[in-house]
């Protein structure tokens, strides 16, 4: 490959479509391939890279959510950044491109002929618009709120190896990304120091600050596209950080303790998932047949029965406890269950009231 084709190099992300109740090969459609980015922009540190759909909160559309650790520019450090675009309409002009195959198209072949109009209509393919490859020109900016940058790179920003970052999510709703990483404590002497998990939260977010404005203080214009002459809907807008905190703190023994229920020794594996009101994760050693399921929510409407409240880092005196009282509304048998006359069936008390370690911060 000459420089000149590897200028124009560009990566896309490729969506097909097919009804759930027709998964045949008849019933693919696939969609116009949409930019993804620049191979010039810098090498991707693949082990870092997650790729995902969510729901965009405010029209309950599809989003392309993919997180990237990459060398921007060819610098010498990288850091991580987080991409959300909406996936488009496969009704509007720029969702389908390519309409049913049929029955006996090759799905390789298709592949390797892609965008040679002559071959794709012989394997049965219908062309609905004309589509070509965008150019550097057209496709190198995005709108500042489609690129959250996680500060990996700033200096006083804690960073943390991928072998001690157990779990990475981004929520496009807060603009936040949440990690759940390894802050290990050492044990010992520096001779024969012995590192044991802790496992902390570690979150950052960034909120929308309006028009950016120059040295001077005057509002920046918006960009103009080149090709067409118009401005560029949101490419003068800021989105200020609001920095990266790691939680609990480091002298918060009860919290460590709840978010590190069994002390381990080394790396672990650390299975964790979450959505926009909490983080779940199992803890523990790996082989281990006890392992602790932890679950950390945000949502203030939550309230589980019999967890302790706890104000300005104490506990408050008189807060229930799951020693004084059971689950309202449960019935339990002397063996524990709730009898009824369904031999299979049961309801059993929430074994987090048992355990009592729950905690409500608010």
């Amino acid at each position: 490959m000459d420089e000149e084709e590897e200028v124009e190099w560009v990566s896309h992300y490729h969506c097909r479509l097919f009804p759930v109740n027709r998964p045949h090969r008849g019933s693919v459609e696939k969609m116009k391939p949409i930019w993804r980015r620049n191979h010039i922009e810098g090498p991707i540190h693949d082990s870092w890279s997650e790729l995902r759909l969510d729901v965009d909160e405010s029209n309950n559309r599809l989003l392309i959510v993919e997180s990237r650790r990459e060398w921007q520019g060819g610098n010498s450090s990288s850091q991580r950044t987080h991409y959300i675009q909406q996936l488009p309409s496969p009704t509007s002009k720029d969702g389908l491109l390519l309409t049913e195959l049929s029955e006996d198209s090759d799905m390789d072949q298709i592949e390797q002929v892609e965008g040679e109009t002559d071959l794709l209509q012989r394997h049965g393919l219908n062309l609905s618009t004309n589509w070509e490859m965008p150019s550097l020109s057209d496709v190198d900016w995005r709108p500042p709120r489609q690129r959250h940058v996680s500060d990996d790179a700033a200096p006083l920003v804690r960073s943390f190896l991928l072998a001690s970052t157990k779990f990475r999510y981004y929520n496009p709703s807060c603009a936040s990304f949440l990690d759940i990483v390894d802050d290990a404590l050492s044990l010992g002497d520096s001779s024969s120091s012995v590192l044991l998990q802790r496992l902390r939260l570690r979150v950052g977010s960034r909120r929308q600050g309006g028009i950016c404005r120059d040295e001077q203080g005057m509002l920046i214009p918006p960009k103009i596209d080149p090709n067409t002459g118009k401005e560029l809907h949101g490419s003068n807008e800021s989105w200020p950080s609001r920095g990266v905190r790691l939680w609990p703190d480091e002298d918060d023994e009860e919290l460590s303790d709840i978010l590190n229920p069994t002390p381990t020794l080394g790396l672990t594996d650390v299975k964790a998932a979450s959505d926009e009101r909490s983080v779940v994760y199992l803890a523990g050693p790996t082989k281990s047949n006890k392992r602790s399921l932890v679950m950390v929510n945000f949502d203030a409407s939550i309230k589980l029965p019999n967890t302790r409240r706890r104000k300005g880092g104490r506990l408050e005196p008189g807060q229930g406890r799951a020693a004084k009282g059971k689950q309202k509304g449960v019935a339990e048998t002397p063996e524990g269950r709730q009898g009824n006359d369904c031999k299979w069936s049961w309801l059993e008390p929430a074994r987090y009231m048992s355990i009592d370690k729950g905690l409500w911060l608010r």
